[in-house]
């Protein structure tokens, strides 16, 4: 999570618990399970684009043999 994005969790929770008890809990969660979905969602388009990338031949290809002389 980045920091502006930690400031802005920390407000809202904040502002949370200014809620009823019994609520507070629930609303920390949903809004956990917002961001968790959000970094989901970015990671599958960063997933898509690095498919997307292969297959129109943007990638590197290595034998087994040229990466082992790489590392050596």
């Amino acid at each position: 999570m980045t920091t502006a994005a930690l400031g802005r969790r920390e407000s809202l929770i904040n502002r949370v618990r200014e809620l009823p008890d019994s609520a507070v809990e629930s609303v920390i969660e949903f809004i956990d399970d917002v961001a968790k979905a959000r970094r989901n969602a970015e990671y599958m388009a960063m997933i898509d684009r690095s498919i997307k990338d292969l297959e129109e031949g943007r990638g590197i290809v290595k034998t087994m043999e040229e990466l082992e002389a790489m590392a050596n």
